[in-house]
Order: structure tokens, then C-alpha cells, then sequence
């Protein structure tokens, strides 16, 4: 018989919850170095949320929303519609990527500009925290109409950490936590901001932990292709269900709820989505 060598893995880091660990900073890094690539080498996968039938529904239920709103104004009529501002419906896609899934909902809008609840009322804000992906909407030709048209604006914008937008076109800031009539679109990016994993075992709560080994003895992020290189081993410990102390006791409410209902289980908590939203 052949003896096949085992492969020793030396440790990177070890028993990190998972919302720390470094696996979001290789896949920061990625999108960092990759930026549109990522998609037009299809690298990631998109298809499936940024097809034109998706953006013909977003489209449809945009204009939807933004009619009921309408109606809902007292001084609101379909003749004399009012000149209000905070009647301007920003439409803001976070993690934006290639744009393709902007451009199609942009052109789906304008073909269905007869069933505006009025004239110029929408616009579509293109997002991405990595600067070079928003360069190259500013540079891609089919944009420019619609930036002409005031329709289209884009901005870099980090998910995790951001709480205002600038726009890079208008030069204006939005407050996310004051941004009435907002519209937003966040089609696979929950998936990739940060979450936390959890077990349950026999009643009891476990919080998982994550420890990355490399083929390569003294690796780290700062050394070009860990992500190829790395192993991952999954370890747990017992936790409470004040896992998250008082600043965050909606999620130790999540906590309590899967405890509650289950004997086993497994479960993630998405704490870089319900943060952002």
C-alpha cells in the first residue's frame, strides 16, 4: 500500500466566535481586490438576483408602494400632484455590485413612467464599499441617461459601519436614520455580513466557535492566498441567553426564542443584517 503524507495545518487564529473571526476580513479582501470581477468572471454567483424578470417585479411593487403613499396625502390628486420634496422616493440598493440589477429596475421604471404617481419622483442610489465597484458606474455608459435624467446616483457605502450616505453625483449626504419614504433593496448581501452561530444540545445553549489552520507555518491575512490555503475546525462551548448583554437584548431575545422551542438545533444569528437594518 502507498502511504499518503497527512498534511500538517498550523493555527491562525483559534476559538473565535464567528462573528469575529477572520473569515470576514478575507472576504472583505476578496471583494476588495476582485471588485467587478468578482461578477463579470463569475466568480460569485448573481444571476439569480439580478435577472430582468426580478427587476420587472421590484419595479412594479416600487411603483405600487409609491402610489399608495400618494393616495394616503390628503394633498395628493392625480391632476395637481404636490411639488413636496419629502415625496421623493430614494430607491437605494446596498451592495450593488455590478449594477446590472440597478439598470435593469432604472429601465423597467421608465417604461412604466405613466404610472407614476407624479414627474420625477424616483431615484435610484447605487451602493458598494468598495470605491474602484462604484467608479466603474460612474465610467459605464448605459448609466449616463439616467444621470443626466437626475434619476441615478451612486456612493460608497460600508453596511457594517455606515449609518450616512454620500452621494457622489449630488453631493448630498442621507441620514439612514432619518430618511423618509426610503425604498431599500439588499438582494445577497445579508449573506455575507457578519453572523454568529449557535447550537443547541440536549436543552442547553452552545455558542460555536471557529479556529482557522493554514497549510503554511506563521500565515496570516497580510500573506497573499490564505483563503486557498486555510482549514476550518468548528468547536462550542455553553453560553447563556444574555449572550449580548443590555446594549443588544433583541437578539438575546432570539436566543431565548430557539431555546424555548427546541431540544437540538443549529442556528445563525445575522447580526451585521439586523444591525443594518
Amino acid at each position: 500500500p502507498v502511504n499518503t503524507p497527512v498534511k500538517t495545518y498550523y493555527p491562525v487564529e483559534s476559538g473565535k466566535k464567528l462573528s469575529s473571526s477572520l473569515l470576514w476580513d478575507l472576504q472583505r479582501q476578496f471583494y476588495e481586490e476582485q471588485n467587478v470581477n468578482a461578477w463579470s468572471q463569475s466568480l460569485v454567483p448573481h444571476f439569480v438576483s439580478s435577472n430582468a424578470y426580478l427587476a420587472n417585479c421590484y419595479a412594479r411593487l416600487i411603483i405600487a408602494y409609491a402610489t399608495d403613499v400618494y393616495k394616503n396625502d390628503p394633498s395628493f390628486n392625480y391632476n395637481h400632484p404636490p411639488e413636496n420634496t419629502l415625496k421623493y422616493f430614494n430607491i437605494v440598493e446596498i451592495g450593488a455590485g455590478h449594477g446590472k440589477f440597478g439598470y435593469l429596475v432604472l429601465q423597467k421604471l421608465l417604461k412604466l413612467q405613466d404610472f407614476w404617481p407624479r414627474e420625477n419622483c424616483f431615484r435610484y442610489i447605487l451602493t458598494d464599499f468598495v470605491q474602484e465597484t462604484v467608479d466603474f458606474w460612474a465610467q459605464n455608459e448605459p448609466f449616463d441617461p439616467f444621470f443626466r435624467a437626475g434619476m441615478c446616483d451612486y456612493a460608497k457605502f460600508d453596511a457594517e459601519k455606515d449609518t450616512q450616505i454620500f452621494l457622489q453625483r449630488a453631493h448630498q449626504t442621507l441620514d439612514l436614520k432619518n430618511a423618509p419614504n426610503s425604498i431599500f433593496i439588499s438582494n445577497y448581501v445579508f449573506d455575507t455580513l457578519k453572523q454568529d452561530a449557535f447550537r443547541i444540545q440536549n436543552g442547553k445553549l452552545e455558542e460555536v466557535l471557529c479556529s482557522i489552520f493554514s497549510e503554511k507555518e506563521n500565515d496570516s491575512i497580510e500573506v497573499e492566498g490564505l483563503m486557498d490555503r486555510l482549514k476550518i475546525k468548528w468547536g462550542s462551548r455553553v453560553c447563556d441567553t444574555e449572550y449580548y448583554g443590555d446594549e443588544n437584548e433583541e437578539f438575546n431575545s432570539i436566543l431565548e426564542y430557539y431555546l424555548r422551542k427546541h431540544l437540538q438545533a443549529n442556528f445563525l444569528v445575522p447580526t451585521g443584517g439586523l444591525n443594518l437594518i
